[in-house]
């Protein structure tokens, strides 16, 4: 076989674990490309497999996006489980909305939530730390 014909297929392959993961977490192309520093298109050809090569870097930080192990997007992992499963959390309806918003964030207003939420998960844990039912035992 034409060594073209197997990077192509290669490509797509890959571009088709990328496409499936980002729309299982419904994240657009266009948050993906912003994430890694290309463009939306750029993101679309990679999907395709309408490119010369994938770089390491790029298959890393796409991977980091979409929160996968590398591996996984080039179909060396071992692991049997479907594909959906890498990407499935159960959360409640209000859990699924605040994520969605925090997805449409800037880069800025994510660190600030961030901030927000480990300040309060501290507060919490301390809270946990000095209760009486906690001392007792």
């Amino acid at each position: 076989m034409d060594r073209n014909l197997d990077k192509k297929k290669l490509y797509e392959n890959i571009g088709m674990r990328i496409r499936t993961i980002r729309k299982l977490q419904k994240i657009t192309m266009k948050e993906v490309g912003q994430r890694v520093g290309v463009s939306e298109s750029m993101i679309h050809r990679y999907e395709t497999g309408d490119v010369r090569s994938f770089s390491i870097d790029m298959l890393k930080n796409i991977a980091t996006v979409l929160n996968v192990n590398p591996a996984m997007l080039l179909g060396w992992s071992n692991d049997t489980r479907p594909i959906e499963l890498y990407c499935t959390i159960r959360c409640s309806e209000p859990e699924k909305k605040m994520i969605q918003k925090y997805r449409q964030l800037t880069l800025e207003g994510k660190e600030t939530v961030d901030t927000i939420l480990d300040l309060q998960y501290k507060s919490v844990c301390k809270s946990k730390k000095s209760s009486p039912k906690d001392e007792v035992g």
